[in-house]
């Protein structure tokens, strides 16, 4: 099923002006609807989706996406019958399209997230439950975000330069096959991060100096969350019109490795001193002359190489929310109501018996580095106060005077 027939919109359209005559105001809304995102219910989440909008007083059409045309086709061509707002029921791949269609356009989007992670709708506080995301389309109100562009290219998550990029297919490939997925994404994932090694990349923010690092990973984020839920720019806002960067530049390979587990089982990227932040309208990555360039992942999908511009269209689509701010009504995170993916939930499942013994060992090795004279001086006083207990312990020989010698007594 590519379209509807011809007879459902008309009767939708009917309906919209008996709807019009009772002196309602109806809204026309177009349907853009991915059939693989929801596997064999396919028919009857679509008549599902379709009886919940049409339930809150919408006069809605539909359209479907196919493995030619992933959105971008379809939301052109529903944008040519001219509705009141588009809607797209599917992934994150799905939704991306469709919106790219609609920048600048003014049309309203809603959205319906029944992809695996729903980046996206979970930083504009979209709900995954299809009725509550319906009842959310019919009553919210349009909000103004923004949109990264890298070389002229829109992308809504975020922009990766370092060892991930080859992650990120990994990820896609095996996200969907359970525990042998898992095993298969770390048997393969293993090896490439031993390989991995820090990329020298320039850095230039609004037409500032350009700053030298040398990094495992530096990502650009238009939003919180990217990739399997990795909160790595929390604080990162769709609407402020910048960018937020996050130049990740450890000195050892484990360290990079226990904030990507960390980011994976839902938590935060440690505050430390090798993780440099900083926002900007404007970004350049550049590798150094006669250097090869460095692979770029956009949105989760390898799409770009060095050397790259980046920047922002400052609201270029609007996007039905609950409110009219982004902002959490109690000034919260937005990070912290960031689901876990059903990976994360695994990982942390996993981990659980050992989670307390390392905890305890991260501590004493905390308290070791930070007073750790105190503890060489303890070290010296015990080593001095044993070699005295051991030679307080050790028999001592009695002597017997000879004339001009003492001779020790045999035992």
């Amino acid at each position: 099923m590519e379209r509807l027939s011809d007879a459902e919109p008309a009767q939708a359209s009917e309906q919209g002006e008996a709807s019009a005559d009772m002196g309602h105001v109806t809204r026309r809304a177009h349907l853009i609807f991915n059939p693989v995102a929801f596997g064999d219910t396919a028919d009857g989440a679509l008549a599902r989706i379709l009886d919940l909008l049409r339930h809150h007083g919408l006069v809605v059409a539909a359209s479907s996406t196919t493995a030619d045309d992933p959105g971008d086709g379809v939301a052109a061509a529903a944008l040519a019958r001219q509705p009141d707002l588009v809607i797209v029921a599917g992934g994150d791949g799905t939704i991306h399209a469709v919106a790219r269609a609609l920048l600048h356009t003014g049309t309203p989007l809603g959205i319906i997230p029944m992809g695996t992670v729903n980046n996206l709708a979970d930083a504009l506080h979209i709900p995954t439950d299809m009725e509550a995301a319906c009842a959310l389309i019919a009553t919210g109100q349009p909000h103004a975000m923004d949109a990264g562009l890298i070389d002229g290219r829109p992308f809504f998550e975020a922009v990766s330069l370092g060892v991930a990029a080859p992650f990120f297919p990994l990820a896609e490939a095996t996200r969907h096959q359970g525990l042998v997925g898992l095993w298969r994404a770390i048997v393969k994932g293993v090896p490439l991060l031993l390989r991995s090694r820090r990329t020298v990349v320039y850095v230039e923010a609004d037409g500032k100096r350009r700053r030298r690092f040398k990094a495992w990973e530096i990502t650009v984020a238009n939003i919180p969350s990217t990739a399997l839920h990795f909160a790595i720019a929390p604080d990162a806002r769709l609407d402020d019109g910048q960018l937020d960067v996050v130049i990740n530049a450890e000195s050892h390979w484990w360290q990079f490795t226990r904030d990507a587990l960390a980011l994976l089982r839902g938590g935060r990227q440690h505050r430390q001193p090798y993780v440099r932040r900083m926002r900007a309208r404007h970004i350049r990555l550049l590798t150094p002359p006669g250097a090869p360039s460095a692979p770029i992942t956009i949105d989760g999908e390898a799409m770009g190489v060095t050397p790259a511009t980046l920047s922002v269209a400052h609201h270029a689509l609007n996007v039905i929310v609950a409110s009219t701010t982004l902002a959490d009504a109690d000034g919260n995170d937005p990070a912290a109501h960031m689901a876990r993916t059903p990976l994360a939930e695994l990982l942390h499942s996993l981990t659980e018996p050992v989670r307390a013994p390392v905890k305890g060992a991260r501590r004493v090795a905390t308290f070791a580095r930070r007073y750790w004279m105190l503890g060489a001086l303890a070290l010296l006083v015990a080593l001095g106060v044993g070699v005295w207990r051991w030679r307080r312990s050790k028999p001592r020989p009695s002597y017997r005077r000879l004339p001009g010698r003492r001779v020790a007594d045999e035992e």
